[in-house]
């Protein structure tokens, strides 16, 4: 049971990891995950032929693909919404709610904001 957990754990955080390095490189979360689970050359050619975020999305060729961006995108942004509250929003460098001036609040080390 507790390796069973511990792989679970271990391979969430590598796939999850993974996506994070890939939005940087592309700019956008669509084409990271389309990366993600087509393949970084397929992903790179259709983003330079769709460069829009939401054109993009809805040209991907391949139904698997398009599904999990669909699914992903739209259940990442519902999660935003739910927890905003909990967590706050992840500020950009100089956003408001960035009060660091790093572009690192509460929410994306992992700390609960407060309820003041």
């Amino acid at each position: 049971m507790v390796l069973t957990y511990w792989a679970t754990t271990k391979g969430s955080h590598n796939r999850s990891s993974e996506i994070r390095d890939l939005i940087p490189r592309f700019g956008a979360l669509e084409p990271a995950l389309a990366a993600y689970n087509a393949g970084e050359a397929r992903a790179r050619r259709w983003w330079r032929q769709w460069p829009d975020a939401h054109r993009f999305t809805e040209a991907i060729p391949i139904p698997e693909t398009y599904t999990y961006v669909r699914r992903v995108s739209f259940l990442a942004e519902a999660y935003r919404l739910v927890y905003r509250d909990f967590w706050g929003t992840l500020a950009q460098p100089g956003a408001p709610g960035d009060s660091t001036g790093s572009g690192q609040d509460r929410a994306s080390t992992g700390e609960p904001r407060s309820s003041q």
